[in-house]
């Protein structure tokens, strides 16, 4: 779809299988189909049709290319499925959907499978005509949604992208299943403020159990004052993640996205600063010394001053492989795709070991200059393994130093970046 990577599939199954879809939904929310093998990333949503025995559209899920399921099969893994109030003949559709596609749409109809980019587009837009009771449901697919969102420019992509990703890892790293920020959608033809602007069932700050939630944690008192939008997400295993976006800036005029993670049941902070790669001759690289990387190398290095100032941590919860909180991610690219609930690619490196890399000769180029790369960083911590880190807090600021970061929040806050401020809480049950 035009700048939205979402897919159609018709799932069509026999009555057997789907009386025992209906009996699995209504308990799991969640159903796996051997269909015939499709080409699709595995990493990309798809928007499933499920037919009933009737070959009426019954229900509208999220789903997800699985794994091999036997020979030309594969697992189609059903997610969510809404159930309709009324279920929607096929044939008003085919007679209204675009000719452009019209054979396409009847063969996938008539058999099942996935539908082509273009006729995916023209698919949802006449099923949301005819069946105006679907808006809730595919509204952030729609014409209107597609047009807003290619109005966006690139620079508030790249920042939505970047916010996104912070999210996406601070419910990572607490353990709540990301499938909720697939619901993210325009809402109106204004550029939004905050990725969190396009999540359903959002919050403002004032709310008294926000508000609450959030007092006794370092640096309220000045995350209060500023711009924001705020989320709550929470899973039946008894986590609880509170999101605030903290920006002093409207977006076009943000200068880049940090990530300000707090483990209450560890009293750690972590910190992470996104940096954006080049693409050269198709390598992804970073290049460096610039001054406003140096401005904000230093800033963290003067915060770390104030840190580790602090008197060690006795407490056995208190202990860290190392209490330096600072990372940096950088990402080859981040292209803003709502639908994509997988976290961006790219590169965690300590603080520390930045400055091991800073100072190599590896790095260097041939004109003087230097840069990062895949090739020349030697190692880096990925997605998976820095979750790993940070959500037992064997990296991040002891206890004793999160009581002090008070003045670390404000300056990073009062930076020009969007701050993410996740915390992590444990409801005690």
């Amino acid at each position: 779809m035009e700048d939205l990577n979402i897919r159609v599939f018709f799932l069509k199954m026999d009555q057997n299988r789907y009386s025992l879809f209906e009996e699995t939904v209504n308990e799991e929310y969640r159903f796996s189909e051997p269909v015939d093998d499709f080409e699709l990333s595995r990493s990309l949503p798809l928007l499933c049709f499920i037919f009933d025995d009737q070959d009426r559209i019954a229900y509208i899920a999220f789903a997800k290319k699985g794994m091999r399921a036997g020979t030309n099969l594969r697992r189609l893994n059903i997610i969510d499925p809404i159930k309709l109030k009324n279920p929607i003949p096929s044939d008003p559709i085919l007679e209204e959907v675009s000719g452009k596609v019209r054979n396409t749409v009847n063969e996938k109809l008539s058999y099942g499978g996935l539908l082509p980019p273009r006729s995916s587009e023209y698919f949802i837009d006449t099923v949301i005509d005819l069946f105006p009771n679907t808006q809730d449901i595919l509204s952030q697919f729609s014409r209107r949604s597609r047009a807003r969102f290619k109005r966006l420019s690139t620079n508030t992509k790249k920042l939505l992208g970047q916010q996104k990703d912070a999210v996406a890892t601070a419910m990572t790293i607490a353990g709540i299943d990301r499938g909720r920020l697939r619901s993210w959608s325009l809402k109106s033809d204004s550029a939004p403020e905050s990725f969190l602007d396009g999540l359903q069932d959002v919050y403002l700050l004032e709310d008294q159990v926000i508000a609450n939630d959030l007092r006794s944690f370092p640096g309220y008192d000045f995350l209060k004052s500023q711009s924001h939008g705020s989320t709550v997400f929470r899973d039946d295993r008894g986590n609880k993640l509170t999101v605030v976006l903290a920006n002093r800036l409207p977006l076009e005029k943000q200068t880049g996205t940090d990530l300000i993670y707090f483990n209450e049941t560890f009293g750690s902070f972590v910190m992470v600063q996104y940096k954006m790669m080049d693409s050269d001759d198709g390598k992804a690289i970073f290049r460096f010394p610039n001054k406003q990387f140096s401005e904000e190398l230093k800033r963290m290095d003067d915060l770390l001053i104030e840190l580790q100032k602090v008197q060690p941590d006795t407490h056995h919860n208190g202990f860290r492989l190392n209490p330096n909180p600072f990372f940096l991610k950088f990402c080859p690219r981040i292209d803003f795709d709502p639908t994509y609930e997988g976290l961006a690619k790219g590169m965690y490196l300590h603080l520390d070991h930045w400055k091991m890399l800073e100072a190599d000769k590896d790095l260097e180029g041939v004109r003087g200059g230097k840069q990062l790369n895949y090739e020349n960083v030697g190692r880096y911590l990925d997605n998976t393994s820095f979750v790993a880190l940070v959500s037992k807090a064997w990296v991040g600021s002891t206890i004793n130093q999160s009581n002090e970061l008070q003045l670390v929040i404000q300056r990073i806050i009062s930076s020009g970046r969007a701050v993410v401020f996740a915390v992590k809480e444990q409801i005690q049950k």
